[in-house]
């Protein structure tokens, strides 16, 4: 537990700066004074539950694979994470029966109404849509009331979507879905309680995460959700927003999608390969067609005036990123597990940066010691004007065409939007 406090407050302020939005919605559906049984969607490696520690207003357990825990030192850093170690099948049978002991252990956490999170479809993949809801969260709920048959036990599924599971910078949603009271629900026999909890927990799921049944559609739907996200003009700060427009877009589309015809999708298709053809000729991006940047003095100006701060820390910072980018490029073959390792190898080479800059700056002097401590602001500082910086170039690209091309790619870019919402 005490490293699990110590953690959170510098991981919460590293998805700050590796998120460019995350938005929540439905948190006023927790009941916090009850012990809940989270069921959650699991669409890429690590960076879920990690996230969902920060976002969530109570301490959090988690149902870690058990694989993880056989090194004593990594059992016990674990541990203090307030991981729960689960073994599967593949794990083979002796290490299935230990999973007896992971019952009880969350059992009793949820009498003394703990907060424990399960990932529901049982395995994670880097998909855009919703798995099957495996029979685990139903298992341990119904555990927990044969050995605690008065507690007031609650699950709470939630949702959990990407605008782009593969880039840092991108937007995260949390969606947490009505609370589903378990007492209410069961009858007394175990295999139907458990079929239907699970059913209750997938059709929750099912109303909030973005789901396109059909994978030949993938493509298409990436594209389609990063043109929803162009289409808003968001602010941006603060990067945490109690909304949920991102998430309710991506899944009106996705529905959308699934519904299709082969020759509906075959049009939609070719108009999304015409529309990137477009782009592509003109080098302009959809998000400086839909969002013109406003070019003015003081616009200019300041681009100008902050050029030399934002390469300063730019650069400063450049070993972190270009590490970073290494690992992610080279040792990191599963895709689910990039933008995770992505997230964890920034925050910790960060955490060495910034005692190297303060090493510096206690052992130099004037100027040069401003220097070394004005580097962790400075880099701050150059990833928003990079972000400023590079719309302003892109909106001068469009600002270039003719008012004919330019309202043409309007046209065929909403022409592409009312198509699927």
């Amino acid at each position: 537990m005490w490293l699990y406090l110590a953690v959170r407050p510098p991981a919460r302020l590293s998805f700050l700066l590796f998120f460019k939005r995350i938005e929540l919605h439905g948190f006023e559906n927790i009941p916090t004074d009850k012990p809940i049984l989270l069921a959650a969607n699991h669409p890429t490696g690590f960076i879920d539950p990690c996230l969902m520690a920060v976002v969530w207003p109570k301490q959090l357990h988690f149902l870690t694979r058990g694989d993880m825990f056989r090194k004593p030192l990594v059992r016990r850093i674990l541990n203090s994470l307030n991981m729960i170690p689960i073994f599967r099948f593949r794990n083979g049978f002796s290490e299935l029966k230990k999973n007896a002991e992971t019952f009880k252990i969350s059992s009793n956490k949820l009498a003394a109404g703990a907060h424990i999170m399960i990932f529901a479809e049982g395995t994670c993949t880097h998909e855009r849509r919703l798995r099957p809801i495996q029979r685990g969260a139903a298992r341990m709920a119904l555990d927990t009331l044969s050995q605690h048959p008065a507690l007031d036990l609650h699950i709470v599924p939630v949702g959990i979507h990407y605008s782009d599971a593969t880039r840092w910078r991108t937007t995260a949603c949390i969606h947490v879905c009505q609370a589903l009271p378990v007492q209410p629900l069961i009858t007394g026999e175990d295999k139907a309680d458990s079929r239907i909890l699970t059913s209750a927990i997938e059709q929750s799921l099912q109303e909030v995460v973005p789901h396109n049944s059909q994978p030949a559609f993938d493509a298409e739907a990436d594209f389609l959700v990063a043109m929803l996200d162009n289409s808003k003009r968001y602010p941006v700060f603060p990067v945490i927003r109690k909304t949920d427009k991102h998430r309710a877009d991506a899944f009106s589309m996705c529905t959308k999608l699934s519904e299709l015809t082969e020759t509906q999708f075959e049009d939609i298709s070719t108009r999304i390969h015409q529309y990137k053809k477009d782009l592509a000729t003109h080098t302009v991006s959809d998000a400086a067609v839909v969002w013109p940047f406003i070019r003015s003095r003081g616009v200019i100006l300041a681009i100008i005036l902050g050029w030399l701060p934002a390469q300063i820390g730019k650069w400063s910072y450049r070993s972190v990123v270009l590490l970073t980018e290494w690992l992610v490029k080279n040792k990191v073959p599963a895709i689910e597990f990039k933008n995770s390792v992505r997230w964890a190898a920034t925050t910790g080479l960060t955490v060495i940066w910034l005692v190297v800059c303060l090493l510096l700056g206690v052992a130099t002097q004037g100027l040069l010691s401003a220097f070394f401590f004005s580097l962790p602001v400075l880099s701050y500082y150059s990833l928003y004007y990079s972000e400023f910086a590079q719309r302003a170039r892109a909106s001068r690209l469009v600002q270039q065409l003719s008012a004919d091309v330019h309202q043409k790619l309007l046209r065929d870019r909403q022409a592409i939007i009312d198509s699927v919402l």
